[in-house]
């Protein structure tokens, strides 16, 4: 919750926003960020081990670590829940 609410507060207006979330049905991002953007495209980057283990990925794509900077995480006993990156300046 605290990754969705970050992002809803930081996001410009119309924002494109790739999710790499599951359970993805659980993640309310503000109405306007709810368009379809491709990985390169978008601005902000939301990713969970299980978005990323149902895409057959064991890591942050290297596009995404190149492009945008970790900004927030979430994490509980050590373990990443959530990771949120946005496109670097």
């Amino acid at each position: 919750d605290a990754a969705i609410a970050y992002v809803n507060r930081h996001a410009a207006t119309g924002a494109s926003v790739y999710r790499l979330l599951l359970p993805n049905h659980l993640n309310w991002l503000r109405a306007d960020l709810w368009h379809d953007t491709s990985l390169p495209a978008a601005a902000w980057v939301l990713v969970n081990d299980l978005g990323l283990a149902a895409r057959g990925l064991a890591d942050v794509p290297a596009a995404v670590t190149r492009t945008h900077e970790l900004v927030h995480e979430e994490r509980v006993a050590g373990a990443s829940l959530v990771r949120v990156y946005h496109r670097k300046q």
